[in-house]
């Protein structure tokens, strides 16, 4: 049998050459397709409905937050348990269908309506980014495994497809989802399943190629000339493209169902939260942190007894969607059947940008309702208006109470917490309060203070620079002095009660290994000073002045069992003064380096104790002292993640009421904006909160490093839900005095992972946070302890759009610790 080329030739004059027709030349000689009229189109019950349907869900997922009574991205509990005096009744949810809520409450309180509407965006939207994953790529392997017949791609690709085929689809999805780390959300899903769920669609479009391949008119593609390339996109792709509309369809609600499928087995996009809500019962539940259906049908399983529109309204929402797309899918088979078009006009570029604009719609609209988008609204209420009003506020404080304006300005803020439902935020054994009680002595510098290395000799070998090369500890009894004494390193965490003796030699100790108070051990050993390595660049301002405290809680190192790990036990007596210095790590190298150590030693596990041959002369002057009363006020929320709640995440404001500027008013009053916005939209945060508004009087912030070194003042704080001690992971200072205006410029000491976050979330608000390069100081609170804070400056007052900008990406980064699993 001749090929269609050979015939084609037969029939030509040898000269004439076979040009291809144009689209209008086709027309001519083809027969007009056969016409449907709209009347007919629309007398299909299922292609109605499955329009109709599907419409209204979109519908839905556009007005969602418009028809929602609040934002479930905030909130997790919107009603706890509680007692109703009036009634004398212990008033829990879930609460019944009634006027306020149209389809009833969950086991949390949550109005079902506004989680159904809400969880229409997630799980619509998923469903629809899986299913065009699984059919792109599913498609454009089983175009080249059908073209390819018999290949060796084609024998790989249909094995791997075997192989998925084989493994349950739940089974290997629960394996994907959590090996992708399930916390990550949407995205997890959306490979996850993708990656298992292509294989149908490619073995069905692979059986339509190779029915294609052998058509006569594939035949004549290849007589003019045409590569498998150009075969595949212009004539195989279109006519497989109205199959393709309706597997999309039909996969759209297959892709649904299991979504409930692995929802009620408890794996949702979020993966929730674990939650103990009876403090007096071991059970846990799984509280879910993204509104989505799947999750509504999980977690109202226990109550489908009790109440059974938990698991019938997300149910009933799952049904209707899929019976939706699958009407749809049904018409639009009927539709083609009936009604042969060009496929070839859906490949136009027309066509794909039509495609494009609604894969971006879909795209913005899950941006709008992800949480981030949620917590940069609640941002949004942080105006440069309201925090000038806040400032004037306290200005007007100042002014009417001149004499004790500080204290004033602090049970002002403390109020503030106590009406927004924020806690107390320090305890000392039964003892709670707003204010941490703390005095301490302002002792003036006589001169500069110095540090200088001795050879052996007893010259002096080298000399280093106050304060670039070390400065005073803030916050430690000391007292005037001048010393020349060895050197010893010491390792806390590998010492013996034997070694707990230092006879008058400066230990040296790494600051991160060092213990609570260990300059108060190391004075009752006998050590005649203390250098603390920094582990972060010593930024701090020179300053004429140091803080002594009054009164110190100090602790004893206790070892536990053969592990040597310190404890600490609170001992009795007074603080004992001892020259205490933090010096750089390229300081502390230059005097290791005379016995040929370098800063890894610290990072050895077998030594306790290693003198040096070096010695050090240490000269400090300080004059007559001033004591003081720190004013401050702090707040406490806690978290309800058993996971997380144990982790508090401490944001510090420092103000200052002597100086009469209302500049040095801006920290407390942008503070108290943030906790009114947050309070406003019911903020229900998974980790812990800890709020410090510290009076620093112009004279730094005496107290405020000596209160977060002390990790007993947060440990006794207690979260919502039973879990470890409350320990500090993080300090956010937002101290606006003498900032630089324009771009946020963040201290260099400031954690990397923290001024990324910052600089994510400022990009939002159209701002950008910089790296200082080569800084001069810092702000005065130096802890242990991831760390984020702006670089002062003396630029002059900071501009309302600087403040408002600031707030806002503040309260945006801060948002995301509290509520994100991985922020």
């Amino acid at each position: 049998m001749k090929s269609l080329r050979e015939r084609l030739k037969g029939i030509m004059h040898p000269r004439t050459r076979l040009n291809r027709l144009t689209t209008d030349e086709v027309d001519d000689f083809l027969p007009p397709p056969p016409s449907l009229t709209w009347k007919q189109v629309f007398s299909y019950p299922p292609l109605v409905l499955g329009i109709l349907i599907v419409a209204g869900l979109i519908a839905v997922v556009w007005f969602a937050p418009q028809w929602s009574s609040y934002d479930p991205y905030l909130i997790t509990q919107s009603q706890r348990p509680f007692y109703d005096s009036a009634t004398k009744q212990m008033i829990r949810p879930p609460f019944p269908i009634s006027p306020e809520y149209p389809l009833g409450t969950d086991q949390w309180g949550n109005d079902l309506l506004t989680l159904v509407l809400y969880g229409a965006r997630v799980t619509l939207i998923a469903g629809v980014y899986i299913t065009l994953a699984r059919i792109l790529l599913g498609t454009i392997l089983g175009l080249v495994s059908g073209w390819y017949e018999d290949s060796i791609v084609d024998r790989t690709i249909n094995g791997i497809g075997s192989i998925l085929g084989s493994v349950p689809v739940l089974l290997s999805s629960i394996i994907l989802i959590y090996s992708l780390n399930i916390y990550n959300g949407l995205w997890v899903f959306v490979v996850a399943l993708s990656a298992i769920g292509w294989f149908e669609t490619s073995r069905l479009v692979r059986g339509e190629v190779q029915r294609i391949k052998r058509t006569n008119y594939i035949e004549a593609a290849r007589a003019i000339g045409l590569n498998n390339f150009q075969i595949l996109v212009r004539h195989v792709l279109p006519n497989v493209t109205a199959y393709l509309i309706v597997i999309t369809v039909l996969e759209t609600g297959a892709v649904l169902l299991l979504l409930a499928e692995l929802a009620f087995l408890g794996v949702f996009i979020g993966g929730g939260t674990r939650y103990n809500d009876d403090p007096f019962s071991p059970k846990i539940v799984l509280l879910r942190e993204v509104p989505e259906w799947g999750a509504m049908v999980a977690q109202g399983v226990r109550y489908i007894r009790s109440h059974p529109n938990m698991v019938l309204v997300p149910g009933f929402a799952f049904f209707i969607s899929i019976a939706g797309v699958n009407a749809l899918g049904e018409g639009l088979r009927w539709l083609f059947t009936r009604w042969p078009f060009s496929t070839a006009s859906l490949l136009k570029k027309r066509t794909v940008v039509i495609v494009t604009a609604l894969v971006l719609a879909s795209s913005v609209i899950l941006n709008q309702t992800s949480p981030q988008a949620s917590f940069a609204n609640v941002s949004r209420k942080i105006t440069a208006e309201k925090i000038q009003s806040r400032v004037d506020l306290l200005m007007q404080m100042q002014a009417e109470n001149p004499g004790d304006a500080g204290a004033v300005v602090a049970d002002y803020i403390a109020d503030q917490m106590k009406d927004l439902g924020i806690t107390f935020g320090w305890r000392s054994g039964l003892h709670a309060a707003y204010h941490y009680d703390y005095e301490t002595v302002v002792t003036p510098l006589l001169s500069p203070p110095v540090l200088a290395g001795v050879s052996e000799s007893g010259g002096a070998a080298q000399a280093f620079t106050y304060p670039t090369d070390f400065v005073l500890a803030q916050d430690q009894p000391m007292d005037s002095i001048s010393l020349t004494d060895v050197v010893l390193l010491v390792n806390p965490q590998a010492l013996h009660e034997e070694e707990w003796s230092f006879d008058g030699r400066v230990v040296m100790t790494l600051e991160s290994l060092a213990p609570v108070n260990y300059s108060q051990f190391v004075a009752s050993r006998g050590g005649a000073g203390l250098l603390l390595v920094a582990d972060t660049p010593i930024l701090t301002c020179a300053k004429d002045t140091i803080n002594v405290p009054v009164r110190m809680t100090h602790y004893e190192i206790v070892n536990v069992s053969e592990f040597r790990f310190p404890r600490l036990s609170p001992i009795e007596g007074d603080s004992q003064p001892l020259p205490t210095l933090r010096i750089t790590p390229d300081a502390a190298l230059r005097l290791l380096n005379a016995d040929d150590l370098s800063l890894d030693v610290f990072s050895q596990e077998d030594w306790s104790t290693k003198e040096l041959h070096s010695k050090v002369n240490i000269q400090i002057a300080l004059g007559e002292g001033k004591q003081i009363k720190v004013n401050n006020a702090m707040g406490y929320l806690g978290g309800y993640d058993i996971d997380n709640a144990s982790e508090a995440l401490v944001v510090y404001a420092s103000y200052d009421t002597s100086t009469g500027a209302p500049d040095d008013m801006l920290s407390a009053a942008l503070m108290l904006e943030m906790m009114q916005a947050w309070q406003d939209s019911n903020l229900d945060p998974r980790r812990s909160l800890v709020l410090i508004a510290w009076d620093r009087a112009n004279l730094g912030s005496p107290g405020a490093q000596a209160f977060m070194n002390e990790a007993n003042n947060i440990r006794l704080l207690t979260p919502a839900v039973p879990a470890a001690s409350t320990r500090p992971i993080m300090i956010w200072d937002i101290s606006m005095t003498g900032t630089l205006d324009g771009d946020f410029t963040v201290s260099p000491s400031s954690d990397i992972k923290l001024q990324q976050l910052l600089k994510s979330s400022a990009s939002r608000f159209h701002a950008s946070a910089n790296f200082a390069q080569s800084p001069s100081c810092q702000p005065d609170i130096t802890v242990n302890l991831p760390a984020l804070s702006l670089m002062p400056g003396d630029s002059g007052s900071p501009s309302p759009e600087f403040v408002e900008s600031f707030g806002r990406s503040v309260s945006l980064s801060v948002l995301k610790i509290l509520r994100l699993p991985n922020y």
